[in-house]
């Protein structure tokens, strides 16, 4: 299982996780101040993914799809939605606005054109997911994320369920209280629906109360959800049998950030 399809939004980088932040309301697709420059596509066990990123990290994943253009198509609409197109954006209006988005998204380029740099693999970060697929146990903690024009809340929460270990779970009232908001477990679920980063920032291991599987966005709902979770139980189970390199099981420190915003 090694297709994978490659796309070029107008500024090719790579990711660095030593970049400085960018602008506190997050840095537009071909802004010189680093925001998503690329898209690529391939598929693993969980149906296609598609991952959009810069030189300030990964802003965008989708999962679970059909086909390389769907998965595309998910993640770049995620980055529009949350407004990371806006300033190129406003100077169009109506469906020419979505046809230029899109054409950008879409613009074919060689497979080499998306250098990992010397930084961060962008194909290494490939082989991990498709390998998390298969239930290989992975944190992905050392994965820049870029938390674009997020609010200072989401960025808290998003964070704090990075902490959340593999094979393991919490409630959204368990992480409220991890980012001190104890009474706000509704507001942090509607955090974890805005995250445009499912896998590496793991909200599929937030539950709700009484150990129901509650809301999941990507594509299989709920039932994907339970999927991942099952497979995390099999890999966390084997994992524990043998020794391995890096943290895994244990979730990312606290405290820990390797966003850029």
């Amino acid at each position: 299982m090694n297709r994978i399809s490659r796309r070029l939004l107008p500024m090719n980088r790579t990711l660095n996780p030593n970049q400085p932040h960018a602008p506190a309301h997050g840095a537009d697709a071909g802004d010189p101040q680093g925001g998503p420059s690329f898209v690529v596509a391939f598929e693993t066990e969980l149906g296609w993914t598609a991952i959009c990123g810069g030189v300030c990290g990964v802003a965008a994943l989708s999962f679970g799809h059909q086909s390389a253009e769907a998965a595309r198509r998910s993640a770049a609409e995620s980055l529009r939605s949350a407004g990371s197109f806006r300033r190129r954006a406003a100077a169009e209006s109506g469906p020419t606005r979505q046809k230029t988005c899109r054409a950008e998204l879409m613009r074919e380029i060689p497979p080499n054109a998306v250098s990992p740099g010397p930084h961060f693999s962008i194909d290494r970060l490939i082989e991990r997911l498709q390998a998390f697929a298969r239930g290989v146990p992975d944190d992905f903690c050392d994965v820049p994320v870029d938390f674009g024009r997020a609010t200072d809340f989401a960025r808290r929460v998003w964070t704090a369920c990075r902490t959340i270990g593999y094979g393991t779970v919490a409630t959204y009232a368990e992480l409220a209280l991890r980012v001190g908001v104890p009474r706000a477990a509704r507001a942090v679920g509607n955090a974890l629906a805005a995250n445009r980063v499912p896998l590496i920032i793991p909200c599929h291991r937030v539950i709700a109360r009484g150990g129901q599987i509650g809301r999941y966005s990507a594509p299989g709902g709920p039932l994907m959800k339970r999927r991942l979770l099952e497979l995390e139980a099999v890999g966390a189970s084997s994992a524990r049998s043998k020794p391995r390199d890096g943290g895994g099981l244990l979730g990312c420190a606290d405290g820990y950030s390797n966003s850029r915003g």
